[in-house]
This record gives structure tokens, sequence and C-alpha cells, in this order.
């Protein structure tokens, strides 16, 4: 499966229920992404902020959007 992040619709926030194994929260990402051809709205979770940030910031910045593959983390 082929993931194109676009756009960023919501900056990192604190996801919630979601933490890692020594119990850190997890960051999520809401971006405007391109999946199979289809458009849709596309959550991203990220283990650290720095993470999700510099994910959000990447594609904020990128004319052609970002491209993911076979990322376990993805949540349409």
């Amino acid at each position: 499966m082929k993931l194109t992040l676009h756009k960023v619709l919501l900056e990192p926030f604190e996801f919630p229920d979601f933490y890692n194994e020594d119990g850190s929260p997890m960051y999520c990402v809401m971006y405007l992404a391109e999946c199979n051809g289809e458009v849709e709205e596309t959550e991203m979770l990220y283990e650290t902020f720095n993470e999700a940030y510099d994910e959000a910031k990447k594609v904020s910045t990128t004319i052609e959007g970002v491209v993911v593959e076979d990322n376990s983390m993805y949540d349409a």
C-alpha cells in the first residue's frame, strides 16, 4: 500500500488511550493524504512528540507530498 501525505490538517497532539511500552503517550498528526488514488483524512501515530513534529514539518514544506509505504502506524 502506498500512502502520500499532502497536507497537515491537525498538528501533533497526545493521542488518548494509546501509550508506548514505557507508559509515555503516543502522538498523532492528522493529514490530508492520498491512498490508492483516493484522497482522505489520515491519522498517523508516532512514539514521540519530536517524531510527530518533524514529520509534520516535512510534509508542510514538501510540494509533492511525503510517501509512506507499508507503515504499521497508518490508521485511516
